[in-house]
């Protein structure tokens, strides 16, 4: 009974965090998308199928890309009284380690599973959205539904927790789940195995789920059975090690000591530069301020796992590209199609998130009685989320090189840089400028959320009216989302200055808008 309570805290906690919603969303979004929109099908074979075989696949392939949020959740809830420093105190309390542990445990296998039937919803509601493709509206009987979902995607769910639990509980940090996470995506390859063998052992089910289709269902038996054992183990795995590391070995950096006074470290950098009102001092405010916020992004789980599934995605769309000695060119398309919705919800969530941080920790009024100018503040947000997008891009080119060197084929790092990494950082600046904007005009971060969201759909909304012209997008140029170096277009240049110069416009008028407000 305790440990069933503990789990439905646990469960409540996962629910009311960021990472569970913007998931939640995006995969909720993409399933739906796909339907309509070719460049959003992530799998990595083109022909889904239709029908059944289209909601199978469906929700395996969407297994893969919830590998990372079920090591999001499950490495959080094993490692976060060591983070937080409380684990000491936990394990005062009278509760039972296995009973604490296993209920941690269940309530993110259940956020996890919760946040995954976005995946079945939107297929659903896919076959109601006006110009879907007819593959997604084919009759489906309610038992694929059941099979696809209960029989495949919640046991591949349930092995990734279990490793997950494993490895945090074990290494008692979050990268040894994101190493996990890896290792157990990169068996999808053994699906391309042929036979009983490769049925039996590939973990996924794809090629079991294949084989039923073929009228053997007791293959897909003996896998998930295989599978299910291995998940149990790798609990009992946890369990055990749990009880066996006492919490003096390996409790991280938050229960360390706080050193004396005489050996306290000296004050920040930020409190010296607050104390200097020299014009001279205005470069290093600036750069301090712009790297406290691309801590805060960096460090963000929910920027890790956005970025992972946008790896992913990448990764499973690249490969059968360069498999078929694709261009770099058409390499970079992919890229580009591949990993166009993950930007725009990083711009949407952090440009909030770089506003509102300081009265999300109620330092609002401590910052703004320094005198450090609030033109540096605002502009250290912009510079943030530039530096992050840059980021954002670089990670995901390295996808293209790592694919090509796998296959023997020249890199052409050059290429990426000037074509891909600093085009399309421009362009996301451009967005998350017009995000930033509106989250300082609006009186609270939701509010700004849903101004933005309103700009979204109002561009769906000309673009289904026939209205693509880029002069009536914000952002647009001709041939975007491809950059100029790709499409060869000159008239992109000019469209790209121009709104260039309506986001320092827009920059502008949010340092002068903060100024008369003071």
């Amino acid at each position: 009974m305790l440990t069933a309570r503990l789990a439905v805290q646990e469960l409540r906690q996962q629910l009311r965090g960021p990472v569970f919603r913007i998931v939640a969303a995006v995969s909720l979004l993409m399933v739906m998308g796909a339907a309509v929109i070719d460049a959003l099908r992530i799998d990595a074979v083109s022909n889904l199928g239709s029908g059944p075989q289209l909601v199978v696949r469906v929700h395996l392939v969407w297994t893969l890309f919830y590998l990372f949020t079920a090591a999001a959740f499950v490495g959080e809830a094993v490692t976060r009284d060591i983070q937080t420093g409380f684990a000491p105190l936990v394990r005062a309390t009278p509760v039972p380690r296995p009973a604490y542990l296993l209920a941690r445990f269940a309530g993110a296998c259940a956020a996890v599973l919760l946040c995954f039937l976005t995946v079945p919803v939107g297929v659903l509601a896919a076959r109601l959205l006006p110009g879907a493709n007819p593959d997604w509206v084919a009759p489906v009987l309610p038992s694929t539904y059941a099979l696809a979902l209960l029989a495949l995607a919640v046991p591949n769910l349930l092995l990734a927790c279990a490793l997950f639990l494993a490895l945090a509980t074990a290494t008692r940090s979050m990268s040894g789940c994101l190493v996990g996470a890896v290792a157990l995506l990169s068996l999808y390859g053994l699906r391309s195995g042929e036979g009983g063998v490769a049925a039996l052992f590939e973990p996924f089910g794809f090629v079991a789920a294949e084989a039923v289709q073929a009228g053997n269902s007791a293959a897909l038996i003996a896998n998930r059975a295989l599978w299910l054992g291995i998940a149990l183990l790798l609990v009992l795995v946890a369990v055990w090690l749990d009880a066996r590391t006492p919490y003096g070995i390996a409790q991280g950096k938050a229960s360390s000591p706080l050193p004396s006074t005489a050996t306290r470290a000296p004050a920040s950098t930020l409190t010296d530069v607050q104390q200097r009102d020299a014009a001279g001092a205005r470069p290093l405010q600036l750069l301090v301020r712009t790297r406290h916020h691309v801590t805060e992004i960096l460090t963000a789980p929910t920027f890790r796992i956005l970025l992972l599934l946008g790896l992913a995605s990448c990764l499973v769309n690249l490969w059968p590209a360069v498999q078929q000695q694709a261009s770099v060119n058409d390499l970079l398309v992919t890229l580009i199609r591949s990993f166009a919705l993950v930007p725009v919800v990083v711009v949407l969530f952090f440009a909030g998130e770089v506003q509102w941080s300081d009265r999300a920790h109620r330092i609002d009024r401590i910052v703004e009685a320094t005198p450090v100018p609030r033109a540096i503040l605002l502009l250290a947000q912009v510079l943030a989320l530039g530096a992050v997008l840059l980021v954002l891009a670089f990670v995901t080119s390295l996808a293209v090189p790592t694919l090509l060197l796998g296959a023997g084929r020249d890199a052409g790092l050059g290429k990426l840089l000037g074509a891909y990494v600093l085009p399309k950082t421009y362009d996301w600046l451009l967005l998350a400028i017009l995000a930033w904007f509106l989250q300082v005009l609006s009186p609270s971060k939701f509010a700004g959320w849903g101004y933005f969201v309103l700009f979204l759909i109002g561009t769906l909304a000309l673009d289904q009216a026939g209205l693509t012209n880029p002069a009536f997008h914000y952002g647009r140029y001709p041939g975007w989302p491809l950059p100029p170096a790709l499409t060869g277009d000159d008239r992109a240049a000019s469209y790209r200055a121009a709104w260039g110069l309506i986001a320092l416009f827009m920059l502008a008028l949010a340092v002068t808008r903060r100024r008369m407000q003071r």
